[in-house]
């Protein structure tokens, strides 16, 4: 049966959910330089669409949120300081400050816990990127333009090439379907109504995708 996550739990392992999965190509059209100085020099532990503990209005933004390790790494089952990570993370932390898409940057939660977050604008053509998202419109996210340049369309295992199951359920590829009715059928058993036009994976959980979220303070929950 499906496992249904509760809110999002930062540890030092990323925290896998949508977001990462499909709003996370988006970070291509930052730039090659942001791209290569990104993957060098940060951590990431959490993508999300919002933070409550920041800006509890999470869909009145155009804002990507990504939360980092500062300067932990896991050895013998203990939370050591690694100078290597704190340094790579400062070099980063200088330097996106100038980085015209970057909007503001800050301690995450208790400081002794190292977890920082920076918050990013979505780029220019992503301006309804976070609503299809959350209504699980993932084939209308991005146009084929877009598709083109951000997201990978294949992988290669072996000597076979495939295409990636991302670039499927954002297509909405028909040769998808009986996979995903199977995994429909895995979760939930033989007895759900499945429809035929509809996307190709499960609408988003909001707790899994704003950091920090709280029901009682959301005010999108009866719109």
């Amino acid at each position: 049966m499906i496992e249904f996550k509760t809110n999002i739990q930062l540890t030092d392992e990323l925290y896998r959910n949508k977001t990462h999965t499909y709003i996370l190509p988006v970070i291509n059209d930052y730039g090659t330089d942001f791209v290569n100085k990104f993957a060098k020099n940060i951590k990431p532990i959490a993508y999300t669409i919002g933070d409550m503990s920041h800006d509890i209005n999470y869909m009145e933004n155009n804002y990507l949120y990504v939360t980092c390790t500062m300067n932990t790494s896991i050895e013998y089952d203990k939370k050591m300081f690694n100078p290597e990570i704190f340094d790579r993370f400062k070099y980063f932390l200088d330097w996106v400050k100038n980085y015209n898409f970057f909007v503001t940057d800050y301690v995450q939660g208790d400081v002794k816990d190292n977890k920082y977050t920076f918050v990013f604008n979505l780029p220019n053509g992503y301006e309804n990127l976070k609503s299809k998202f959350l209504k699980g419109k993932y084939s209308q996210m991005y146009s084929p333009e877009q598709l083109e340049r951000i997201v990978n369309k294949k992988f290669t295992r072996g000597d076979i090439e495939y295409l990636s199951n991302v670039y499927r359920v954002l297509t909405k590829d028909p040769a998808y379907l009986s996979i995903f009715n199977k995994k429909i059928e895995e979760d939930f058993g033989d007895n759900v109504e499945i429809q035929d036009d509809r996307e190709l994976d499960y609408k988003p959980q909001i707790h899994q995708e704003v950091l920090n979220y709280n029901k009682l303070k959301d005010t999108y929950l009866n719109e």
